[in-house]
């Protein structure tokens, strides 16, 4: 009996730490842009920027948001293309500079 007790603690210990596992893995950067809109945290940390950061690119202009009750929000697909806009200016600067 103390066997079977000791036994279901362990599951329940690992039953846990997959929960905080999966936990984790669904706030990663790449697991977020699989969702379609994202928050300021997310957003920070696929860009790898700072709230001010982010902030000042939102204020220029270069990154499209919405606002619902206060909360920011953004389309990932927003995030996605500034990122893709960005690697193709490093692209062409660097063509540039090899010629």
């Amino acid at each position: 009996m103390q066997q079977l007790i000791v036994a279901v603690n362990r599951l329940k210990d690992e039953i846990r730490e997959l929960a905080s596992q999966m936990e984790s893995f669904s706030k990663s950067p790449s697991q977020q842009l699989t969702r379609k809109y994202l928050d300021n945290e997310a957003a920070c940390a696929i860009l790898h920027v700072s709230n001010r950061t982010l902030y000042k690119l939102r204020s220029e202009g270069e990154i499209p948001f919405i606002t619902i009750r206060r909360k920011i929000i953004y389309q990932a697909s927003d995030i996605y293309q500034y990122i893709e806009d960005k690697l193709k200016k490093r692209q062409l600067l660097f063509k540039r500079k090899k010629e």
